[in-house]
Parts: C-alpha cells; structure tokens; sequence
C-alpha cells in the first residue's frame, strides 16, 4: 500500500468522524435553539440538520468501500496473473 493511498484513508476516516460529530452536535445545537417555538419544529430541524450530516457520514463510509474493493481487486489480479504464468517461469 502506498503512503499516498493510506494518508488518503487517515485523511478520510478524520472527515467520516468529523461528519459524524457534525450531525450529532448539529441536530442537538438546532433542536434547542428551536426549543422555544415547539417541540415539534424542532424535532423537525434537528432531524433535517442530522440528515445533511449522515449523508456525508454515507459517502464517506461508500469511498471506504470503494477503497477496499479496488485493494481487493488488485489482489485478486495479481493472483490471476500468477496463475497464468506458464510453468516454465515459475521454475
């Protein structure tokens, strides 16, 4: 594995939790500051508020699966190659 690719999933993991905190910390924040004005309203926006952070939470769990999957791919075709090699030149 590259430095390239794992400093890309350091990078990656910091923004999954930072998505997390966002829409924990964000739908808490909305939901008492829309307190006052009812109960209702602001489940409402707490929940709105949670949703746009859990959708980057989403993309950044797809990018790790992708990560994953393009490993696993070339695992896989560097095994096929090996494989494929005629017998003289495993020899």
């Amino acid at each position: 594995m590259s430095k390239e690719r794992l400093r890309f999933e350091k990078i990656l993991s910091l923004v999954q939790g930072a998505s997390w905190a966002f829409a924990l910390a964000g739908s808490v924040y909305l939901f008492l500051l829309f307190l006052p004005f009812g109960f209702l309203i602001s489940l409402i926006f707490a929940f709105c508020s949670f949703l746009m952070g859990f959708f980057f939470v989403v993309l950044c769990e797809i990018a790790h699966i992708q990560i994953e999957k393009l490993q696993e791919i070339q695992k896989q075709t560097h095994l096929l190659e090996r494989l494929n090699t005629p017998k003289d030149d495993i020899l």
